[in-house]
């Protein structure tokens, strides 16, 4: 790995404060007491912006302007790719499950159960499984870019301001 004189000082840093952050995270997912779905949501959540974190601490100490991070989107074609892509591969290895018999289509036991909390008993589980995809993905983006976020603003845009060389 060849890194800029220029860039080394900032990328130190940056790692230093990520190991700290991230570290002091782990240490309370640790001696959680009961690391149930409540700890675990936070403690993902916390983990997830540690980069972040590290990284206006990092500019701050720097003179880094943190406006002038690599924060942009993608081309298109990008984008979609970056959607389409995992969900053929994911496809394929659900193909697979399938038509070895090694799993179902869908869960027998918990698409009723969805299906009677929500209240949508009456529908067909075809078009459950598709209203509930389609929904469920609505609605479920906006937490997880809400924790993508902090590794994309360390990771990305930090790291690509830098310009790293491996």
């Amino acid at each position: 790995m060849v890194l800029p004189s220029a860039s080394k000082k900032p990328v130190l840093i940056f790692l230093f404060f990520t190991l700290i952050f991230s570290s002091t995270v782990w240490v309370l997912t640790l001696h959680a007491t009961d690391a149930g779905r409540y700890a675990g949501r936070i403690y993902g959540y916390g983990i997830m912006w540690c980069p972040a974190l590290a990284t206006v601490v990092t500019c701050s100490l720097t003179g880094r302007k943190i406006s002038k991070l690599a924060w942009q989107w993608g081309a298109r074609r990008y984008m979609v790719a970056s959607y389409f892509i995992p969900m053929c591969y994911s496809m394929a290895a659900y193909i697979i499950i399938w038509s070895s018999g090694w799993g179902g289509f869908y869960n027998t036991t918990l698409i009723p159960q969805y299906m009677h909390e929500l209240g949508w008993e009456g529908m067909p589980v075809g078009l459950f499984i598709i209203v509930f995809f389609l929904v469920n993905g609505a609605i479920e983006i906006i937490p997880s870019m809400a924790t993508s976020l902090g590794e994309e603003i360390g990771w990305r845009g930090f790291w690509c301001l830098n310009s790293v060389s491996i």
